[in-house]
C-alpha cells in the first residue's frame, strides 16, 4: 500500500485515543535484550520498538512510529499518548475514518491476550483489500500503547505474528511528573471544532492552537426560517495563546493582535474537551503542527 506511511502520519494525531482498549492495571516493561536481526527505534516521549529485519521505521513525531514492511504493503504505527477510558470504548466498535477514503471496520469484540487488548478490522479504501489489526497495552499516568497494523489480508496472520513480538519487547519509560503545564503541553498543536445547530440556525467554531504559541480562531454560521430573511457570516481572530493547570482542569487564554482576550476554563471529558462547559470536539490539526 505505497504511500501508507505518508497517509497515516498525517492522519494520526489522537489516533491512539480512537483505537486504544482498556487493559487492567499499568505496567511498565524492563529493558529487554536485543533480538537478534532487530532495530531499536525510539521516541521522545519514552517508546522504544524492536524493528524486524527489512523494516523501515521512521518517528513520525513525539509519540509515534511509523513502520513499512519489506513488502511495502504491510503498515505498523506505534502510538504511545494520553488515552481516555470512555472515549476508548465507545470508539472501539465503530469504525475509524483515517481520511483519504481509508476506512477501519471492526469485524469482531476486543479481547485480552497476555497483558495487551486486540481487535480485528476490515479495511476499505487502499489499493489492495486489506485488514487491519490493533493491539493496545495500558501504561503508567493514563497512557495506552498502541500498535495499529495494516496489511493485505493474504499476509495479516504473520503481521500479527510480528506485532505481538513488538509488544513483548517494547519498552515504555515511567511517565515524568505532572506539572502545572501539563494542559499547555496536552493544547500543543491541537485542532478544535464545535458545531451548534437549532431553529433553522447552525454555527461551527474552530480554533487552531499552533505549537509555536500562535492560534487562529474562526467562526461561521448562517440560517433561514419562515417568514424571516436568511442570512451567513464569517469571521475570525489569530494572535498568541497560552494555557496554565493541568489536563483535568486548568484556562486557556487567546490573546488576540488587536489586544482583545477571551479566557476559558478547560476540563477533559469522556466525549471531548470542554470549554466554559461546552463541549468542543478534537480533530485533525492540518493547519499547523
Amino acid at each position: 500500500m505505497p504511500g501508507y506511511s505518508d497517509l497515516l502520519s498525517r492522519r494520526l494525531r489522537g489516533l491512539c485515543l480512537a483505537l486504544a482498549v482498556v487493559a487492567s492495571g499499568c505496567s511498565v516493561a524492563p529493558p529487554p535484550a536485543q533480538a537478534q536481526g532487530t532495530t531499536p527505534v525510539t521516541v521522545s516521549e519514552g517508546l522504544t520498538l524492536q524493528t524486524p529485519r527489512g523494516w523501515r521505521a521512521t518517528p513520525a513525531d513525539a509519540k509515534r512510529i511509523v513502520m513499512v514492511g519489506p513488502d511495502g504493503d504491510t503498515t505498523i504505527i506505534a502510538t504511545l499518548d494520553q488515552a481516555s477510558d470512555a472515549v476508548i470504548r465507545a470508539q472501539l466498535t465503530a469504525p475509524v475514518d483515517l481520511g483519504g477514503g481509508i476506512v477501519l471496520t471492526p469485524t469482531g469484540q476486543p479481547r485480552a491476550v497476555g497483558d495487551y487488548v486486540s481487535n480485528d478490522y476490515a479495511v476499505r479504501g487502499t489499493r489492495i483489500p486489506g485488514k487491519a489489526v490493533v493491539m493496545i497495552r495500558r501504561q503508567d499516568a493514563g497512557r495506552a500503547m498502541a500498535l495499529i497494523g495494516i496489511s493485505p489480508a493474504a499476509t495479516v496472520e504473520a503481521m500479527r505474528a510480528t506485532q505481538a513480538r513488538m509488544m513483548q519487547t517494547a519498552v515504555v519509560k515511567p511517565a515524568a511528573a505532572p506539572t502545572g503545564g501539563a494542559l499547555a503541553a496536552y493544547l500543543k498543536g491541537r485542532y478544535l471544532v464545535r458545531f451548534f445547530s437549532g431553529s433553522g440556525y447552525h454555527e461551527k467554531q474552530e480554533i487552531w492552537l499552533c505549537s509555536d504559541g500562535s492560534y487562529a480562531m474562526s467562526a461561521d454560521g448562517g440560517g433561514a426560517t419562515a417568514g424571516v430573511a436568511s442570512g451567513a457570516f464569517r469571521g475570525g481572530h489569530n494572535g498568541r495563546w497560552s494555557a496554565s493547570g493541568a489536563l483535568g482542569g486548568g484556562r486557556l487564554t487567546l490573546t488576540a493582535q488587536d489586544g482583545r482576550e477571551l479566557s476559558f476554563s478547560v476540563a477533559d471529558g469522556s466525549d471531548g474537551l470542554y470549554l466554559d462547559g461546552k463541549r468542543w470536539m478534537r480533530g485533525d490539526n492540518s493547519r499547523c503542527r
